[in-house]
């Protein structure tokens, strides 16, 4: 899972859900994340060869506009300019490329250790 705290909240984004919608557009204490999904990325721990995938978190604002997203073959584009951008929060075509998102700081753990320090932690879903 990857996890995030933003003004005090704790919020995990479990790998499983993200390998299947590659793309979530949250809202956590009043900011808007976005975390992007990429597969690729292997394990070799416990001696398995498991693609365990990669992941980033930024703030989907760009000056005064809340951006949507969602997963293409090549990356991630938004809804509100079209704009295709990758998985280190560049846009890369369209009308905002060379524009940067904002990084949020994201750990990737496993959960129980990650739980073990922050019982708090609200996991997302898809489903509300």
């Amino acid at each position: 899972m990857v996890a995030i705290q933003l003004e005090g909240i704790d919020v995990a984004y479990p790998f499983i859900v993200l390998r299947e919608i590659l793309v979530v557009n949250d809202e956590v204490a009043g900011l808007p994340p976005v975390v992007f999904w990429k597969e690729g990325t292997r394990t070799t721990f416990g001696n398995s060869d498991l693609d365990v995938g990669s992941t980033s978190v930024f703030l989907r604002q760009l000056d005064d506009q809340v951006l949507t997203f969602r997963a293409e073959d090549d990356g991630f584009r938004d809804d509100q300019t079209g704009s295709l951008w990758n998985i280190i929060g560049e846009a890369i075509d369209g009308p905002l490329t060379g524009q940067r998102l904002e990084s949020i700081v994201a750990g990737e753990h496993f959960w129980f250790a990650w739980v073990a320090f922050r019982p708090d932690t609200i996991i997302w879903s898809a489903v509300e």
